[in-house]
């Protein structure tokens, strides 16, 4: 009789093996980039107002809180249904250094950051053309319906699942490709990172190599009355032609309630903008928190 050799595999390649199975059948699975949107966006349909207080500083360069850091204090509240919102910030001493209010969302209005709207923008199909903007690739559900076959509609869409966190534990779905990418807890549907990509530099660089990335990066989600908002946002600016690889702003949640009214807000604001009398750290953490964040 004819002996049968058999050949075992050790650890390190039945892992290999079990990553490359995982992720096939991942990919076979990964749902519309819409439909992730649509979760996104279904997780702050609240119609009532929410307030935040965070705590503002400049962070590490990998976005770590700085040890002793300088801060501003921050009071943001915001109607998602409507677009309302009001933004105070102290300095450490309590003088309020800057603040303002914008009553509508209409095209007049200045639009609020991606990074933030993420958080709050309760229209899908608004966020998903601006997603789209960004070289974000979200095809609406009608988009996919009028290519003839599922191979194509599973061609034109540019997505992956990956790993994030410190320990890479949080598996992600992955819209778009490169240099502007939106991650999304796979589980929970809440973001994860925010990846922007910017032809030339701040100043009018003409370089046609040169390209400024902002990235959000969003971590441990607290939920107030189905609301959630992350504890800590980070916001990071990378340009190429400087090597600047660093976070930029470090935002910590210290409150948030969700109320279908708050008396502070009865009371008319009058805008201010006294930052010139400031440290030249609190004038970066306002024009940080207008650019990326307001």
């Amino acid at each position: 009789m004819r002996k049968m050799k058999i050949n075992f595999i050790n650890a390190r390649q039945f892992s290999a093996i079990f990553v490359v199975l995982l992720t096939s059948v991942a990919q076979a699975s990964i749902p519309p980039s819409h439909f992730l949107v649509k979760q996104l966006v279904q997780k702050h349909a609240t119609q009532k107002w929410v307030r935040m207080k965070t705590q503002l500083s400049l962070p590490l360069g990998n976005g770590m809180k700085a040890e002793n850091s300088e801060f501003v204090r921050v009071t943001l509240w915001i109607q998602p249904s409507t677009g309302h919102y009001r933004v105070r910030m102290q300095n450490e001493a309590g003088k309020e250094i800057y603040s303002r209010e914008q009553r509508t969302a209409n095209q007049a209005a200045k639009k609020r950051p991606l990074g933030m709207r993420l958080l709050t923008e309760q229209n899908t199909l608004t966020l998903s053309r601006e997603l789209k903007e960004e070289s974000i690739p979200v095809y609406l559900d009608d988009e996919l319906m009028a290519l003839s076959s599922d191979e194509e509609r599973r061609g034109i869409e540019k997505e992956t699942l990956g790993r994030f966190g410190p320990q890479k534990t949080f598996f992600s779905w992955i819209i778009g490709k490169q240099d502007s990418q939106l991650w999304i807890e796979k589980d929970s549907f809440l973001p994860q990172r925010l990846i922007l990509s910017r032809a030339g530099l701040p100043g009018g660089s003409q370089n046609a190599a040169a390209s400024t990335t902002i990235e959000y990066r969003y971590e441990n989600f607290r939920a107030v009355g189905e609301f959630p908002f992350p504890r800590v946002l980070i916001v990071f600016n990378r340009q190429t032609l400087e090597g600047d690889v660093g976070a930029v702003l470090r935002s910590e949640l210290s409150e948030l309630l969700v109320q279908a009214e708050f008396v502070e807000l009865k009371s008319p604001l009058v805008a201010t903008t006294s930052i010139d009398a400031e440290p030249a750290l609190n004038q970066k953490l306002v024009s940080g928190f207008r650019e990326w964040l307001e």
